[in-house]
């Protein structure tokens, strides 16, 4: 069951408010940027419902959506609920987010959302303690999501150079307490989860990052993979999707990581799906949050849904108007 949260004008204030909206800077004496204004009220006047998974696509819509008191935001998590709702001709929600290829494959079906843009670009890493680990035949390495993306992108770009033992789990979380407990030498981790292993025992790191392998090995225009994208309905417009896409460039861990904590506390670390408001800072660069337009991404997505023998539908890609 998707948890609720609505978000208010309280949250407006805090470090990541658009640039647009805040123009009045140093050396104006009181003149009103009406251009400005005009665009900020474009973004708030609209009600959008969304409906968002739980981990890296929460953290990217709650940051992206900071500066629009009129944006409710549903978690859920899995993928369950968002499957289902993908599926309706008249279902509730103005924007979905969801796994690239689901999002499409439900197009297919119901033609009712258009992928408009990816908002997350991969997470995946290798974690141990040292990097000889993957070359050793005695050694194992716990792996999670084999016949999911996880493993697809593992066994595309890093299972070649792996030596070590497989061992798939049943779970990010269960590879993590493998590799916590000795019984992995190194781990295949999600960020978050990456981030709050290495919390807990400060000897491991980070040994490969598979976007960059992707991005190298694929010749992809963006590091990493498409992921997660913003499915939505035609009524949604396209001053919602360029204030996602600011927002989410505005914001810097290394300068409002303060801010940042306060905002997650405000949501709920456990409604977002993270271990920790810290731990979701700190891991903010690794999870590859940045909203790219399907105009710019569509490459990529080929590139991604032909790993996976799929196609990108026709009509299925957001046209801006």
């Amino acid at each position: 069951m998707a948890l609720r949260q609505r978000l208010t004008a309280a949250l407006c204030i805090g470090a990541f408010l658009l640039a647009g909206c805040a123009s009045a800077g140093a050396g104006q004496t009181g003149q009103t940027d009406t251009g400005a204004d005009t665009k900020a009220e474009d973004r708030t006047a609209e009600s959008v419902k969304v409906l968002v998974p739980t981990g890296a696509p929460a953290l990217g819509m709650l940051f992206g959506t900071l500066d629009n008191p009129d944006v409710e935001l549903d978690y859920t998590e899995g993928t369950d609920l968002v499957t289902a709702e993908l599926a309706k001709t008249d279902g509730d929600y103005d924007v979905i987010v969801a796994p690239v290829n689901l999002g499409l494959k439900a197009y297919s079906a119901s033609r009712t959302y258009q992928c408009a843009g990816v908002l997350t670009w991969g997470n995946l890493y290798m974690v141990g303690t040292q990097e000889d680990v993957l070359s050793g035949p005695d050694k194992e390495v716990g792996l999670f999501g084999e016949n999911a993306i996880p493993g697809m992108v593992y066994n595309a770009v890093e299972a070649a150079s792996v030596q070590a033992q497989p061992v798939w789990y049943p779970s990010v979380a269960e590879a993590s307490q493998s590799l916590l407990s000795g019984q992995s030498q190194a781990a295949l981790l999600a960020e978050p989860a990456a981030s709050a292993a290495m919390t807990k025992n400060s000897n491991l790191k980070i040994l490969a990052d598979l976007q960059e392998l992707w991005y190298a090995q694929k010749g992809t225009d963006q590091k990493g993979y498409p992921q997660a994208a913003l499915f939505v309905k035609d009524s949604v417009s396209d001053a919602f999707l360029s204030g996602v896409q600011e927002a989410l460039s505005a914001v810097d861990p290394e300068t409002g990581s303060a801010e940042m904590v306060q905002e997650i506390e405000a949501a709920g670390p456990d409604a977002i799906g993270v271990p920790s408001p810290e731990v979701a800072v700190k891991s903010w660069t690794r999870q590859n949050i940045h909203y790219v337009p399907v105009s710019q991404a569509a490459d990529d997505m080929e590139v991604f849904l032909g790993q996976l023998g799929m196609k990108i539908p026709e009509g299925s890609l957001r046209k801006s108007s």
